[in-house]
């Protein structure tokens, strides 16, 4: 029966944490928008392409001198080492 001194304090302090972050969640407006999260993943703006081709840029820059022959654009993404064999 000792263990019930323990375990209701912790069962209510719980509770009382949850529902307080529900509450603040609710005052701070996290649910305002629920569908224009889904609909921005759905639109794509074309901005991350750049980027990428950037990183790609860079990554290859750093990479050793044998690396950097082996460049193929596919779909204007640079990839690296696609459909080549090597002899060994």
């Amino acid at each position: 029966m000792s263990y019930l001194a323990w375990l209701v304090p912790i069962a209510l302090g719980m509770g009382i944490a949850g529902l307080a972050a529900f509450l603040w969640s609710m005052r701070s407006g996290q649910y305002d928008d629920l569908d224009g999260a889904a609909e921005r993943v759905l639109i794509a703006e074309g901005t991350d392409a750049p980027l990428l081709q950037e990183a790609w840029k860079e990554q290859l820059s750093a990479a050793p001198s044998s690396l950097s022959g082996n460049v193929l654009s596919v779909g204007g993404v640079l990839t690296e080492g696609v459909g080549e064999r090597s002899n060994k």
